[in-house]
């Protein structure tokens, strides 16, 4: 399911067609380079971009700061007719991190896999973690309880076409 975002206005300039393509492509190939890790450029890199290239500071750590959660913010699929609950029932300990991961809500179109942090961290900031657990590969990030989306559903389920 795809979004249509409607731009702020009609005007735009065809010249600028093949820089903003190119601005495309490259943050496709920084998100398959970072590998869901996207990281976040050090202020020295982003202070000497902006001078090199004459760009507001602020718009550059605007721009990596969406690129950085772009897990989060990235188009959602839209949960369709609910099928059932798959208990999972996992934990793993990461150091002072415990993730669990109780269950998958399975729609048939996604799965929604419910995620739980516990960890005195967990106040001290944002925190990035891969779960890769009972067969399951999530990003989650430093809320103590969030579903996390995956689309398309998790296969081997009733219902699953291939």
């Amino acid at each position: 399911m795809e979004m249509r975002m409607e731009p702020p206005t009609d005007y735009y300039d065809e010249q600028l067609k093949t820089v903003d393509e190119n601005i495309a492509a490259s943050i496709a190939t920084r998100q398959r380079l970072s590998n869901g890790k996207p990281g976040f450029p050090k202020a020295a890199y982003l202070e000497q971009w902006a001078r090199q290239y004459e760009i507001p500071v602020s718009i550059l750590h605007r721009i990596f700061s969406i690129l950085f959660h772009w897990p989060v913010l990235r188009e959602r699929v839209q949960p369709d007719r609910f099928e059932r609950f798959v208990p999972i029932m996992a934990a793993e300990p990461r150091g002072n991190l415990l993730v669990l991961v109780p269950y998958v809500r399975q729609y048939n179109n996604c799965s929604i896999v419910s995620v739980q942090l516990e960890s005195p961290q967990l106040a001290d900031g944002p925190m990035h973690i891969d779960l890769d657990m009972a067969n399951l590969r999530v990003p989650a990030t430093s809320r103590r309880r969030q579903p996390r989306l995956l689309a398309p559903r998790i296969p081997g389920h009733p219902g699953d076409t291939g």
